[in-house]
């Protein structure tokens, strides 16, 4: 498949908070073609959970146990997620956090991350990204992240992505390629500082 018009299906989630019994609260999905600027929200549901709304999750997303009440739960939801998201190429912003909550969604994803901390090396949160393209939420949620991120997917990739990467195959293989680069440099600069430990 060439990268031209590549159909693209970005995702966000938000959810109770970031320990191993998480679970997904809110989901939203944008449908963008490779080379346009216009992203589509076809999908965004908040979602009632089983356990408890960290605090900390809160801060950050604003959402609260009443915003959930008469919502419907995950394996309601998840089947129309899947609809949105079809037949097209994942896209996040930091995929595997997302794929945690999305493994239905078969990886390979494109993970925006680590192409924005090779392009910029800091500030590289998703608000702050989208506040260099001169895009300012309102809102920490899954809808505006998604459009948001949409906004700038095309610039981001057609600034970053070396010319002879044509296919998407050649997109996945650069794109594990910067990831594992880009966790070599935060693994050393660890191991500079002192914040990495080495194995007995």
């Amino acid at each position: 498949m060439t990268l031209r018009s590549l159909p693209l299906a970005i995702l966000d989630v938000e959810t109770t908070g970031l320990g191993p019994g998480a679970q997904v609260i809110e989901v939203a999905v944008a449908h963008l073609e490779l080379g346009d600027d216009t992203p589509r929200l076809v999908f965004a549901e908040r979602v009632r959970p089983t356990v408890p709304i960290d605090e900390g999750a809160t801060k950050a997303h604003g959402i609260t146990a009443e915003d959930l009440v008469g919502c419907r739960s995950w394996p309601e939801v998840l089947p129309d997620v899947l609809a949105a998201v079809g037949s097209r190429v994942p896209v996040a912003y930091n995929a595997p956090f997302d794929f945690g909550f999305l493994p239905e969604v078969a990886w390979p994803w494109i993970d925006l991350f680590p192409v924005c901390k090779r392009l910029y090396r800091s500030g590289c949160t998703l608000t702050e990204v989208l506040t260099r393209h001169g895009i300012v939420l309102d809102a920490h949620g899954a809808a505006g992240d998604v459009v948001g991120l949409g906004l700038v997917t095309s610039e981001i990739l057609r600034f970053a992505v070396p010319r002879d990467v044509r296919d998407l195959r050649a997109l996945h293989v650069w794109l594990q390629g910067v990831a594992l680069q880009e966790e070599a440099s935060y693994a050393a600069w660890a191991a500079r500082s002192g914040r990495l430990t080495a194995p007995d």
